[in-house]
């Protein structure tokens, strides 16, 4: 009986892990819209030309805290400038109409996408593909808002 069991463990595990092993074959970059710098004293507007992110494809960033659970490779979101990329490994969980998203490693970094059509179509302004990005270093905080290309067909 006990044999049975792991045999029918371990074909359940197999296709979660195949799944989780996957990896994103493109990656679709997002553009800011508008970025702040935050501290004790206030809010003030940064440039962002020539800043964007590059995430994998939306089904693989949903599947992020799936594969984190079950030793896949981790789901990395890169931001980027003129300097080059900073890879995130990220994981995600889904909420209502939006995919939260946050750093695995140390806790400070945060994206929440619109990652399903709102009823009724742009309730509150907003489309799918839209994000809000919040990075922390120590008390001061970085706040972006931008979209992606957010195709799940």
């Amino acid at each position: 009986m006990l044999r049975l069991g792991l045999v029918t463990l371990a074909l359940v595990a197999t296709p979660l892990r195949l799944l989780c092993a996957q990896g994103a074959a493109a990656e679709n970059r997002c553009n800011y819209s508008i970025r702040y710098y935050c501290d004790e004293n206030g809010c003030n507007s940064l440039p962002h030309e020539g800043e964007y992110l590059l995430i994998p494809d939306p089904r693989e960033l949903q599947l992020a805290g799936i594969r984190n659970r079950y030793e896949g490779p981790p789901v990395q979101v890169r931001r980027c400038n003129a300097g080059g990329c900073t890879v995130v490994d990220v994981t995600s969980f889904q909420s209502g109409a939006f995919l939260n998203v946050w750093s695995i490693v140390g806790g400070g970094y945060m994206l929440k996408f619109v990652s399903r059509p709102l009823r009724p179509p742009g309730l509150g302004g907003y489309e799918t593909g839209q994000f809000v990005e919040v990075d922390t270093s120590g008390l001061d905080t970085f706040i972006s808002y931008g979209s992606c290309p957010w195709d799940q067909s």
